[in-house]
């Protein structure tokens, strides 16, 4: 059988996102910059013919304009990321994947490779859980799981070590480091990163801040 992933995508309301840019980003600016970084997820997303669905959990109503064929939105004013991927992961399991992919809205630079070589490392290390940390090595950028595993998550602050503390004795695990996908965006030098990436990498959330004039260093 063919692999039938389901990407799952937690999304905040996006006048409360990136506020750790607010000294250097308006208002108007660091939502439309949020807007923008998921529009370059789903982009790769789409791409990828194995993806069957994408499911984005958040408490907000203005995301509900992403709405497609592929694209389900649930609406969750659950108290906490992690009871609402909880509600998200049960929802999906109706719909007999393979795997599901756990992915956050800005990682701009992520491409279809990137999905590519996660899914080829899991078949060949047979892997139960393929974890991608942040660049950081303090958050978990991406899981890739087995749809028939129980699993809990611990996204927030020092996801990463609590993933893998939760997930060591339990399953098979390993770890997949990317830049791309490792390289979410929180603080001024995260943009700066983003930058050097201008000639090789089609990011709407880079082109728009390039087109603001923004002071990269």
């Amino acid at each position: 059988m063919s692999d039938r992933i389901i990407a799952i995508i937690p999304v905040k309301n996006f006048h409360y996102s990136k506020l750790r840019l607010a000294h250097i980003l308006s208002d108007s600016e660091r939502q439309k910059f949020a807007y923008l970084m998921l529009q370059d997820v789903l982009f790769t997303l789409k791409q990828i013919p194995s993806i069957i669905k994408i499911v984005i959990t958040t408490p907000s109503d203005n995301i509900l304009r992403f709405k497609d064929q592929k694209i389900k939105i649930l609406v969750d004013s659950a108290p906490s990321i992690n009871i609402a991927l909880d509600n998200a992961i049960n929802y999906c399991k109706r719909f007999n994947a393979s795997y599901f992919l756990i992915l956050p809205s800005d990682i701009p630079l992520i491409n279809k490779q990137d999905i590519e070589n996660m899914l080829e490392t899991k078949k060949k290390t047979n892997a139960q859980i393929i974890i991608v940390p942040s660049n950081r090595n303090d958050g978990t950028n991406s899981l890739l799981f087995d749809a028939d595993l129980k699993i809990k998550t611990f996204y927030g602050n020092d996801s990463f070590r609590k993933h893998i503390s939760e997930f060591k004795n339990k399953f098979k695990v390993k770890i997949f480091n990317s830049f791309r996908i490792g390289l979410d965006i929180d603080y001024k030098d995260d943009l700066d990163a983003l930058y050097k990436f201008t000639n090789c990498n089609k990011s709407l959330a880079l082109s728009y801040l390039i087109s603001l004039n923004f002071n990269f260093t």
